[in-house]
């Protein structure tokens, strides 16, 4: 299927990975409109419903690992069959009871 979910993560990925600031626009105060922020990649009403959800909406996606923990925040990768990561994100339950996984979008200079 050309065009669905998976070609809008790839997308979202795109602009989050490569995204930074605008231009003109830093994170050292030059300009308050470019802030470092979490960009949500997928959300689901269970951990495993989650990881499920992730390969299913990422191309070449086979599994997902977690790779650490910072409290209540998971550190997942997204994996491909080769066990690349295509994907480095943070999970967490929400106060409903749901799970979100997010990607770090970074403002840099």
């Amino acid at each position: 299927m050309r065009g669905g979910v998976g070609s809008t993560v790839a997308g979202i990925t795109a602009v989050v990975v490569l995204g930074g600031c605008g231009p003109g626009e830093s994170s050292g105060g030059g300009n308050p409109g470019c802030t470092s922020h979490y960009e949500q990649i997928a959300a689901a009403p269970t951990l495993a419903a989650l990881k499920r959800e992730l390969v299913a909406q990422t191309p070449r996606a086979s599994s997902v690992r977690l790779v650490g923990r910072d409290g209540d925040k998971r550190n997942i990768n997204v994996l491909s069959a080769k066990s690349r990561t295509l994907l480095s994100l943070d999970a967490w339950q929400l106060d409903d009871g749901s799970w979100t996984a997010e990607q770090w979008n970074q403002c840099i200079d």
